[in-house]
Order: C-alpha cells, then structure tokens, then sequence
C-alpha cells in the first residue's frame, strides 16, 4: 500500500517521533516538496485504512501519532492512487497517450473498479468544460476543445513533470512514476533528459540564468512543443513578439536537437523556440509591460465573480473598480516576474476577514491570470480592497432609485455624480419620461428622483429636483430616508491600535487603509475624468481609405500632435513599443487601444479615435475602431478605460461607431454610450 520512500517516511518518523519536512528531506536526500506531498498521501491511505493520521503542527512540525500502528499495511504490494492523482494520470494520458486510456485496463492498474474510473472521467469533464474543454469519444477517448486551450493546458501541466523528468528514477513514488512512463512512451523512446541537456547549454549559451518557476515555463514549454514535432502535429500557440534572435547559435542548438528526436526540426520551430526565450526572459527580468485592457478584464472578472459568491451589488462600486485596476496592473506584473511579496498582512486579518479571505482565495482560482498566484499576502491585498466596499455598503443601507430625466445629457450626468458622490444609492436605472408608464422592474425600485414633474401616480415614493442639487432638494431627499454618505470616523482610532507594530510596518499599513478602505479624513477625493473628458471632438476622425497598422497609428496620433497633447517623440515611441511588445492591446473584429511606453513626448492626458471604413490589420488581427492612449501618468487615464471597457462590454459601441456616418455622429454615440454606463 505504501511505496518506498513512503515507507522511509514513516520509519523516519517512527523513530525520531517528531522531525520537520526539512530536516527529513535532508536526511532521505529528496526535495522538501517530494516529502510534502508523500505525507499528505500517507495521511490519505490511513484515513482510508481509519487509523490515526501524521500530525502536522506549525513551522512544518511533523509528529509520529502516539496510537498508530502499521502491522500489516508495511508489508502489502498494493499500490493506491488517490482520487486526484487518477485524474491527473487520465489527463495526461488523454493529452498525450490518448490511444491508452482503455477503461479495462485502467482498472486494473489503479485496482478500482471500472466504475470508479468512470466517475474520474466524469469529474475530469466536468472540470474541463469550466474551461470549454471535454472529453470526447470517436472510436477513442480524446480531450476536446479549441486547440489553443489544449495547449494552452499541456502546457500548464508539463510544468508539474519536468522536476520528475529531470532528477534520476531513485526516489520516485508510485504515482510519479507511473506519470514518467505515460511521458517516455508517448515521447517514442527520445531521452527527454538529453533534451533537457541540449536546452541547458542554450541557455548557458545565450549567457542567460533564470528564475526556477521561469526555467520550468520555458523548459515545459520547449518539451511540449518537441511532442508536437514527434507526432508531426502543428503547434498552435504563438506569441506576438518576432524578436532578433542569434541565428548561429539556434542554428547549433537546432542540429543538436534534432539529432536527439531524429527529426527534422523546422526554421518555425526554431524561431518559436526563441520567442519562447526572448518572453521568458523579458518576465524573468521585470521589463515587460500590462496590457490595460488585459488587467481591465481581469478587474471586472473578479468583481463579477465576487458579486455572484456573496450576493452584493460589488459591480456598482466605482471606487472599488478603480482601486482594483490600480492594484490589478504592479500585481499582475508580479505574479509574471514571479516576484513576491512578503508582508505577513493575513496576520492582521480577524476571524471574519479570514472567511472573506477564504472566499477571495477560491475565486481568484477560478480567474485567468489570479488563479496563478501562489502568495497569500496578493490574495490578502484583493481582500481588504473587497472589505472596503463590503464597509461601504453596509455602513447604511443603499436605497435603489429610478431616475427620470428630462434635460438633456451633461445636466442628467451631473446629477448623476452628484447623487452617487453625496448619497447612499444605488441607479438602477436612467430612463426618459415617456418610458415611465412602461417601466417594467417596479420591484428593483425604492424611489424615483425626476428633474420634471410628473402628473402621473407612481408606485413608488417620488420626488423632483433640480439638475444643480439646491438645499430645498437634498432636503426633500433626506426626507425620504436616503442617507448622505458619511466621513469614516475611525482612522486615527485604527492608527492608535496599531501601535504594537514597529513605525515602517504601521505606515505601511495606514497607506493601505488611506488607498483601499476609503476613509475620506484622510485626503481629498477628486472626482475621476470620464472617457469623453479625455477624448476632444478635433481628435475624432472617419477615414475611409485603407491603412497599414503603423500608417494608422500615425495617422490617430497626428489627431494629438495637431492639438499640441504630444509630439513626434511620442508617436515613434508608440511604434517601437509595438513592434517590440506585439498586437496584445489589440482586440480582434473590435477595436484597438494603442499606446506607448513611458511620459516622454507627452504633454496632456489625452485621447484620439480612427474610426475607418477598411480594417486595419495587425499581424493576424484587425480593428476598425482605432483608439491612441497618451497619458502622463500610470493612474490617470485609468477611469476612461474603465469606463471604455464598460462601453464595449454592455452597449452595441463598436458596431455603432462602425455604422457613424461622420465625426459628429461618432461623437454623439460616445455620448449616448458613456450615458448609459456612468
């Protein structure tokens, strides 16, 4: 039942009654997380077998339980698999060996029935299709979905195997050799580790050192794409940046390889083995920029999610949105480089906090980009973000008002942020009067605020205002029990309480509080621009010719060198930057949201919009909505994204402003868009 190295755990164990996983490691000669995960299965097989499991205390204390004893499980063959592990061994079968997975034989080789091999199958599915992906039966079992995914995951889970395919096969528990074999045999009897060897010295080569979890990035991926060679298979995934690259010592490394699998190895594997190494090491050295817009969905998608866990309307909080994407930008550049933080802030969290931590922690797994980070104080800084809007919302009840407009829309849009920025609601909803008899959500409604007056009865307690709030009018609305926002009080009483922290820790954690938490004590809160603020009617333009991509970038910038917002240094800068970091601020059949790096060349936080009728091309992308982003600082111009996001997100705005007839019309659809989601 327990394999060797099992064994010397708990013989290890046994004798010294109490050991660490570090001190075992050292003793046995294998990797702390090789001991790790053996106990973790120990405890699995004894809970099982109904026996007293190995303790496990702080600082990785292992204890040997007083009462347990092994007679008769030492000495068994039996090999088990855990329920995780089975599945994990279907799934790399299904990506690699898919001609093996036969539910007989399976079943055997666990030694579970042939039903429980089913229901792994069906847990695998259902986790796979979380990610459009499946298994698929056609005269074989396979794994299903769009080719990029499933790369995409092979990726992800050769990254698991490469410690197992380096190290020699002394210490290898039953499981992980079972993996090895599934890998040696769908890999046609090449040495892996030869290969392995064959990547070191291009490394060593290109005088390059790595981080471990950038190594195993690029090695996992270099192997998978040998399979796709072996098996004479296209490898699909590819990565914008085309970067110079020494031919001499690819070509080498190329020969090289290709001796090891015996078979040719093309000039587009090479060039994809060097953007492969070109990405790497731009992450491993921290110089590689966000994509905006990749962290705006990355934003919304934890906001949504949070909302959906916990039932609170999270999505109505701008402040909170605009937080996040401050935060989301240096985050996700961390959890790229690899790079973490260490501030012991859980410490901080009370037993209510940690349950919300909890939630954070479950939610931020199931989100691109967030379910790869592995450093608890990232998910602690997403929480306490979270615990300000949650303080927010319950501090009073919001009440959800209907508003009536009757003005046209910079009066309504007035009315609007002064509202939400003095009062505790929630606007559900911004309609015209002649939409009133028809409205059909009565039930969402607590009030209805109108800038006209109404003949008509309501079902629901109404008032009408003035656009420029006056004193009679937010006493009318006080009237009606809807509270005014409050200053939170307890700042300096939190800054007292914290005075068993050391000066620089207390600091550290009162800027948290200033930034995340909202108290407005503390500074000045500025209304954010909004996106039509940044984007003047002169820098808008309809073309109709067609343009190559960097003729397009010049053309949208000449719109902000003409108003003076930039000057040329800017617009060169824009299209070295492109060409070095690739299309990823382009968004296919949608729109693009080009930008430079860095202040230089710019004047003014500004915008300007190509609106052509041909599409542009970039690379194998195209847009017809082409958006040029200056901004003077990494905070500024963040509130019109947010706000574009929404617009493309929730209002048909890139079919309309494709459908504009002239400049004005691509004006008043911003207007009419931005209405709707402000």
């Amino acid at each position: 039942m327990f394999n060797g190295r099992m064994l010397n755990i708990i013989r290890h164990l046994k004798t010294q009654g109490e050991s660490t996983y570090k001190e075992m490691a050292k003793e046995l000669g294998v990797s702390e997380r090789s001991v790790r995960y053996d106990v973790d299965r120990i405890n699995d097989i004894l809970s099982l077998e109904h026996l007293p499991e190995i303790e496990k205390h702080s600082k990785g204390v292992l204890k040997y339980p007083a009462n347990l004893d092994l007679k008769g499980l030492e000495d068994g063959n039996e090999v088990v698999y855990t329920s995780r592990e089975r599945m994990s061994i279907l799934l790399l079968i299904l990506m690699i060996r898919n001609e093996d997975l036969k539910i007989n034989q399976l079943s055997e080789q666990f030694g579970v029935s042939r039903s429980t091999v089913k229901n792994d199958m069906a847990a695998l599915d259902e986790e796979l299709k979380k990610d459009e992906m499946g298994i698929g039966y056609s005269g074989h079992f396979y794994l299903a979905g769009p080719k990029l995914k499933r790369t995409t995951l092979m990726n992800q889970e050769f990254r698991k195997y490469i410690d197992y395919l380096i190290n020699p096969f002394t210490n290898y528990n039953s499981y992980e050799f079972y993996c090895i074999h599934i890998i040696h045999k769908a890999f046609e009897g090449v040495s892996i580790a030869n290969v392995v060897m064959v990547v070191d010295g291009l490394l060593e080569e290109l005088g390059c050192t790595l981080t471990s979890s950038s190594y195993l990035w690029y090695m996992s991926n270099i192997v998978v794409l040998v399979w796709f060679i072996l098996h004479d298979k296209e490898y699909p995934l590819d990565i914008t940046v085309m970067p110079e690259f020494d031919t001499e010592v690819y070509g080498r490394f190329a020969k090289k390889l290709e001796e090891i699998i015996g078979r040719p190895v093309s000039e587009n594997h090479v060039c994809m083995m060097a953007k492969m190494y070109d990405f790497t090491n731009k992450m491993a050295g921290g110089s590689a920029d966000v994509d905006p817009v990749h962290a705006q969905s990355v934003t919304f998608s934890l906001i949504s999610a949070m909302s959906k866990r916990l039932d609170m309307p999270f999505d109505k909080d701008k402040t909170l949105a605009e937080g996040l994407l401050n935060h989301m930008i240096p985050l996700i550049q961390r959890v790229r480089n690899h790079v973490e933080i260490n501030d012991n802030m859980i410490s901080l969290l009370g037993p209510e906090e940690r349950k919300l931590y909890a939630v954070m922690t479950s939610v931020c797994r199931e989100i691109d980009t967030l379910e790869d980070i592995t450093n608890e104080d990232e998910v602690v800084y997403l929480t306490v973000c979270f615990m300000a809007s949650i303080k927010r919302m319950k501090s009073a009840p919001y009440k959800r008002v209907l508003l009536v407009c009757g003005h046209g829309y910079g009066t309504t849009t007035m009315l609007k942020e002064s509202l939400l920025s003095e009062y505790q609601i929630h606007i559900m909803d911004t309609i015209p009067i002649y939409k009133l008899s028809s409205y059909p959500d009565w039930a969402g409604i607590d009030y209805v605020l109108s800038t006209i007056r109404l003949n008509n009865s309501l079902p629901r307690p109404c008032i009408v205002v003035n656009p420029i709030l006056r004193p009679e009018d937010k006493t009318a609305i006080e009237q009606l029990d809807i509270p005014r926002k409050t200053i939170l009080s307890g700042y300096y009483s939190i800054e007292e309480k914290l005075g068993f922290l050391d000066a620089a820790t207390r600091a550290r954690v009162m800027e948290v509080i200033e930034r995340e938490l909202g108290y407005q004590t503390v500074k000045t809160v500025h209304n954010p621009k909004s996106f039509s603020s940044f984007l003047k009617f002169d820098c808008i333009r309809l073309v109709t010719e067609e343009y190559e991509w960097r003729a397009a970038v010049r053309a949208s910038a000449a719109l902000l060198e003409k108003r003076g917002f930039i000057d040329s240094t800017y617009t060169d800068n824009m299209i070295e930057f492109i060409e070095e970091q690739g299309f990823y601020a382009v968004s296919d059949d949608s729109f693009a949201l080009l930008h430079g790096k860095g202040v230089e060349g710019i004047h003014q936080t500004s915008l300007s919009l190509l609106v052509s009728r041909q599409p542009v091309h970039f690379g194998d992308k195209k847009a017809k909505v082409i958006l040029c982003l200056a901004s003077r600082d990494s905070k500024e111009h963040i509130p019109a994204v947010v706000t574009l996001m929404r617009m493309v997100k929730t209002t048909p705005f890139i079919h309309d402003l494709e459908q504009c007839s002239n400049e004005e019309e691509i004006y008043q659809t911003i207007l009419n868009c931005e209405f709707e989601v402000l």
